[in-house]
């Protein structure tokens, strides 16, 4: 046998011993359910959560304030976006700048859209 060959099989050992113990060592693989509980746990910690919100906000004795706070938030968006609208910058400049201004007004469509949801939920309770 040659130096090289001998020195391919000493390579080849090596490598084959060091994954050996690597994976011997190595932190098993846990598939499925790995959130440090289980389902059961989650679910009954989730609904304690959700007890206690409902408890601090109390929907039935502040409904009106919620309602308002809404309403008054779904106004200062509208107006938010004509503000934006009237700016004139939107498709005139710079595209950066009405790039960035498209976004806001977007994204105060989506606060408006997600304000409606809302007064539809606290309208179901």
């Amino acid at each position: 046998m040659t130096d090289a060959f001998m020195g391919a099989v000493i390579g080849i050992t090596l490598f084959i011993i060091i994954c050996l113990i690597w994976t011997k060592y190595s932190k098993p693989h846990v598939e499925g359910f790995v959130s440090g509980g289980n389902p059961k746990d989650i679910v009954s910690k989730i609904k304690s959560t959700t007890n206690n919100l409902s408890d601090k906000l109390n929907k039935t004795k502040y409904r009106n304030e919620y309602e308002d706070i809404i309403s008054e938030s779904e106004t200062w968006a509208t107006e938010s976006q004509m503000q934006l609208l009237m700016r004139g910058k939107i498709g005139i400049g710079p595209l950066t700048e009405s790039i960035e201004d498209v976004r806001r007004f977007n994204d105060l469509k989506v606060f408006r859209s997600n304000l409606a949801e809302m007064m539809n939920i606290l309208d179901a309770t």
